[in-house]
Formats: C-alpha cells, structure tokens, sequence
C-alpha cells in the first residue's frame, strides 16, 4: 500500500508542474504536456481460461509530456496509473502503471481541431496487485480552445491491457471516453 501512495504522490507532483508552453495553435519543436482522466469500458478475457469474459471497468488518470515534431504532429512520453474494477471486487483491485509512447496528429494547425492518437507501452509490475505487460490504444479527439496557452481535449477510443497471469493470460480489451487539458 505504501508503494500505491508513493506512485500517487509522484504522479501528482508530475501533473500539477507548471509548463512554459506556446500559443494552442503550436510551431515545430514546441513542448507540450497533456493531463487526462478517462474512463474504460470492455471486458476481462482470459486466453486459456474456461472461465471465459467478464465485464471490466478502468479509471485512468495520464499524462503525456512532449514535443511538436511538425505543426500538426506530435510525439511524447507518458506515465500512466489504471485501476481497473473486474466483477466482485472494487476500483484498483488490480492496477497498471504504464510508461508508453504518444503520438498524435492534428488536423489542423489551429485553436480547435480535430485529432489521431496511437499510443504504444508497457505495464510495470510493483506489487501482486499490479498488471504487468504490453499495453496500447488508438483513437479519435477534439481540441478545444480555453483561450491563451491552454485546450480542453476530450476523446474515444479502444485501449487494450495484457498479461501475464501465473495460469492464463489476462487481456482487457475495452473502449475508452478520456477528458484532459493540454498546456
């Protein structure tokens, strides 16, 4: 429980830092940050399970820290904590905390536009209760201005968690509705 409240405490401290951004319409090599909370919605599959699927629920919170490559696409890095609620139990029964790749095109180079993301990583195990394995996700979005450096996002997608389990392989595949900001 410790480590949950140390990884919390991190993930707070990297999301509420103050970001020196450019204008919401961004030039080549402009940095950027981007804090979302989402919420995932799909099922528990297990590969070599009788037991077969099982609805499954997620919370997420992420954030994604990078840099304009063109005026229209960007790359970056996230950190990510998923608390995923399976039948019979609550919220962060079972937790990933994901370190993955971002990549996002905007239609336009303008305050409100319309957006691709693919995102691509891995879940690091901290403790029993934490998934391990390749996570991913790709959808669409739409930026909305809030007026000077910042913008409202919101999104829907499909996002998948695997893993590892010690008898079967576990996968949650599941659609995603993620609202965030962009400094």
């Amino acid at each position: 429980m410790k480590t949950l409240k140390v990884i919390t405490l991190l993930l707070i401290t990297f999301i509420t830092q103050r970001v020196m951004a450019q204008e919401n319409a961004r030039s080549k090599g402009s940095y950027f940050n981007i804090t979302e909370f989402g919420y995932h919605m799909g099922t528990q599959r297990w590969k070599y399970s009788p037991q077969g699927g099982n609805f499954a629920q997620v919370l997420s919170l992420r954030t994604i820290n990078g840099i304009f490559l063109t005026e229209k696409f960007s790359v970056g890095v996230g950190l990510a904590l998923e608390g995923y609620k399976i039948p019979n139990a609550g919220f962060f029964h079972e937790s990933a905390f994901q370190i993955f790749g971002d990549a996002r095109y905007y239609l336009k180079n303008e305050k409100n536009t319309p957006f691709a993301y693919a995102d691509f990583g891995h879940s690091i195990q901290i403790n029993d209760n934490f998934l391990k394995g390749i996570n991913m996700g790709a959808g669409v979005g739409y930026k909305f201005s809030l007026g000077g450096k910042t913008a409202f996002q919101t999104s829907l997608g499909y996002s998948q968690q695997n893993n590892k389990a010690r008898f079967y392989n576990e996968r949650y595949p599941t659609g995603t509705l993620k609202f965030g900001f962009l400094f």
